[in-house]
């Protein structure tokens, strides 16, 4: 895998072509996909696994795998990607974090250097996340990056569940972090 940032105890790393059997144990474990329709099956995985590719090539940037530093293992994914919602697209912010590493602080790590790059490096104009309404952990990182709640719906792409989508502009990013704008 390829690295792409850094984090104090996470590297954020470019899925490549052999990963499936390394994030297998991720995205098939019940425990960790129960807010996802289904955990995954090994042809998901690698669809997964190519869709990042593809996003990398197309975007420069796609999924990423969360990897401690400390262990080398695959403790969650995260990443940016196109979405649609409704009829409007956008980039899309996501993450999954193993069960057993929720709670030690890394999901919020990864996202807030996923957050920093998108916007100090990619420039992009704005973020959006969706996350169930009963996911509270994730609601709570959207808030703590300073997402706002933009609207609530029931989303058709995982079992028209009732979720939140939130949204952070660049420049309410970088009024947030004044200290830390483009030089």
């Amino acid at each position: 895998m390829k690295k792409l940032l850094e984090t104090p105890h996470l590297f954020l790393c470019c899925y490549e072509a052999g990963d499936a059997e390394q994030l297998k144990p991720l995205l098939s474990d019940a425990k960790t996909m129960r807010f996802w329709p289904r955990p995954f099956s090994a042809q998901q995985v690698q669809d997964w696994i190519d869709k990042a590719m593809q996003c990398y090539e197309k975007y420069n940037i796609g999924r990423l795998a969360i990897v401690e530093k400390a262990s080398g293992e695959i403790v969650g994914d995260c990443g940016v990607v196109r979405g649609v919602f409704g009829d409007e697209e956008c980039w899309d912010l996501g993450i999954i974090m193993l069960h057993a590493f929720e709670g030690t602080g890394y999901a919020r790590e990864a996202s807030k250097a996923l957050v920093e790059y998108c916007f100090m490096v990619l420039k992009l104009p704005a973020l959006r996340a969706n996350t169930p309404v009963n996911h509270k952990v994730v609601r709570l990182l959207a808030q703590r990056a300073g997402m706002k709640l933009i609207k609530i719906f029931n989303n058709p792409r995982n079992c028209d569940i009732e979720t939140c989508l939130y949204e952070l502009a660049a420049e309410d990013f970088f009024t947030r972090n004044q200290s830390s704008g483009p030089k």
